[in-house]
């Protein structure tokens, strides 16, 4: 009659389907697997000597503030022949900065716009509509290339490029 030794000796002695590795107990892995899902986040590795300090997927923090530089952004808009409506709303890295609608021809100013700053576009007209901005944007919506919109809604999205 084989010794608890024995019986414990045997038991992590067999092997799993593949042959290289001692095979888990179902109850075992599901255990172990509970015991590990505490709900706690994973500690992020801090930064030693002078390497630049990231963040959980990796990226660099220094990437996001590559330009800083902000500006006043204007929009004149210009409704013809009809009325109209137009909501302009500022973003930045998605989180929205400011909102502001206009009614009659007329401009938007928006405090502290930074390159690649989205400025989405959204209303209704019953006439035209032109959209006219004193930055470089894409698609371009300046001087010589100004946003033109025909009778209806009216969504557009504006990344600013300088």
């Amino acid at each position: 009659m084989p010794t608890p030794k024995k019986k414990a000796a045997k038991k992590g002695a067999k092997k799993s389907a593949a042959g290289k590795t001692p095979a888990k107990d179902i109850t075992t892995i599901k255990k172990s697997a509970k015991a590990n899902s505490t709900g706690k986040k994973a500690a992020v590795a801090k930064p030693s000597g002078n390497k630049k300090a990231t963040n959980t997927i990796g990226v660099s923090r220094s990437i996001r503030s590559l330009d800083t530089t902000s500006a006043g952004m204007d929009l004149n808009i210009i409704f013809k022949l009809g009325l109209g409506e137009i909501t302009a709303t500022h973003f930045r890295e998605g989180n929205k900065i400011d909102r502001k609608k206009i009614t009659q021809s007329g401009q938007v100013h928006f405090d502290n716009v930074q390159v690649n700053d989205v400025i989405s576009i959204n209303g209704a007209c019953s006439g035209s509509c032109t959209l006219i901005t004193n930055r470089q944007t894409d698609p371009p919506s300046d001087s010589s290339q100004p946003r033109a919109y025909t009778a209806g809604s009216i969504f557009d999205n504006l990344l600013v490029e300088q």
